[in-house]
């Protein structure tokens, strides 16, 4: 029983000796507190710390935003506002919101002057106007027929938008007699006087005009013409149609440089089409770099086919894994060296860390073998049997008391019958907890 007690305490003393040697344990360790309220900015939110340690944060993470809501709508003439809040922390974040595109609103009525009508604007652009045309008269209408004694008066109305035009008629000195044929200009057509009268006229009026009928189609490189006639007289009006726009000829090969690929114009114009920067694909290795030599590769750019090649820099040493030179020594600590399997270059470097540090109160046990166990007792002891120690290791001189133990595990106590207290040996503890 005792040598069984000896052997579990053993255990316990080099696992404790391992945890001991890994680590320091401050039984007085500071535990940060911070502030259950949120601190934040524009990107994440934490809990500051409320003890000394300001800059320590807890929970630190980025907002967690809703959907944008529109706090003031925008219109034409002022902007509008938006924003949105974070889950975890309601920190809320505000943009804004640009103007509407202004759209002109015009007046369904017509306005109108002597030659033309127009949809007035009603929103603040008032120079703006609607549709506006020249009018489209019908004949003249005699409303007060002219005599010898008295002026007439007649009157046509705009067929689009309802517009009378008024005109006198002179009095007649006699009555006129008019061509049936009509007189024209560009403007108006008539009857002109058969009689001495020759400044008057009969049924004088704007022409109708009908659609424009090309009659010569205009080219890049010569205008065109169009004529259109007037349904009442006949009048031909006729007017030039400009040339056509250019357009541009391109080459279909690819003009190229180091950076670009483009159409050239075949044309007259110094113009390009479709330029844009190279498309390259995959770089393909020409000749492999070492870690002695510089490689070379190239890449195609898939819309052209302009190559491009570079030098690729040296390959890096394919170093195998460390091997130690010499040990460390509680005085110092030890050394390592690679090699590179390409071209022998070696690497040596200190096993920083390595220098062994001897805890208070413990003693070196050498590498060696040793008979273990018993062929009398408890099975578990049996039989007699030899253990080789591959590596020397530090180990406590006494066994672990039940204070000792009680700064990594709970001591659950419960057995008193080999003693209880800070001093007493750690007893029937779980191989788990000494682990």
């Amino acid at each position: 029983m005792k040598k069984t007690h000896s052997l579990i305490s053993a255990f316990v003393s080099v696992a404790l000796a391992f945890a001991v040697a890994g680590c320091q344990i401050d039984s007085d360790r500071h535990e940060h507190s911070f502030s259950k309220d949120w601190t934040s900015d524009a990107t994440d939110h934490w809990h500051a710390a409320t003890c000394e340690h300001t800059k320590e944060v807890s929970d630190k993470t980025a907002h967690t935003f809703g959907e944008w809501k529109t706090t003031v709508e925008a219109t034409e003439e002022t902007e509008g506002k938006k924003e949105r809040s974070c889950s975890v922390c309601l920190y809320k974040e505000e943009q804004s919101l640009s103007k509407l595109d202004h759209t002109h609103k015009f007046s369904s009525d017509w306005t109108s002057n002597a030659t033309d009508h127009w949809h007035a604007a009603t929103c603040e652009h008032t120079e703006e106007v609607s549709g506006k045309a020249a009018h489209s008269f019908g004949d003249w209408t005699v409303t007060k027929a002219a005599t010898e004694e008295a002026e007439g008066s007649k009157e046509r109305s705009c067929s689009v938008c309802g517009y009378k035009a008024t005109e006198v008629i002179e009095k007649l000195a006699h009555t006129h007699k008019f061509a049936e044929e009509w007189t024209r200009d560009e403007i108006n057509h008539w009857h002109a006087a058969t009689c001495e009268h020759t400044t008057e006229v009969s049924g004088k009026a704007r022409h109708t005009f009908g659609d424009w009928t090309v009659t010569k189609a205009a080219t890049e490189e010569a205008e065109g013409s169009r004529e259109r006639s007037c349904t009442v007289c006949g009048y031909t009006a006729t007017e030039a149609i400009e040339k056509l726009a250019h357009t541009h000829k391109f080459a279909t090969a690819w003009t190229k440089d180091e950076t670009n690929h483009w159409h050239a114009a075949t044309c007259e114009h110094d113009v390009t089409d479709s330029k844009a920067e190279h498309s390259f694909g995959e770089w393909t290795v020409i000749k492999e770099a070492t870690c002695t030599k510089n490689g070379e590769r190239k890449t195609t750019c898939t819309i052209c086919g302009y190559e491009k090649t570079e030098v690729s820099g040296k390959a890096e040493h394919s170093f195998g894994d460390y091997v130690s030179n010499n040990d460390a020594t509680t005085e110092a600590d030890g050394t390592k060296t690679r090699e590179c399997s390409v071209c022998g270059y070696k690497d040596t470097v200190t096993d920083e860390g390595s220098k062994i540090i001897v805890p208070e109160g413990f003693v070196l046990i050498p590498a060696g073998t040793f008979q273990m166990g018993s062929n009398v007792g408890y099975s578990d002891n049996k039989p007699v049997h030899e253990v080789t120690i591959t590596k020397p290791f530090y180990m406590g001189k006494y066994e672990v008391t039940q204070a000792e133990y009680e700064k990594y595990c709970s001591y659950g106590g419960g057995f008193s019958s080999y003693g209880d207290g800070d001093n007493y040996p750690a007893y029937y503890v779980c191989w788990y907890d000494a682990l």
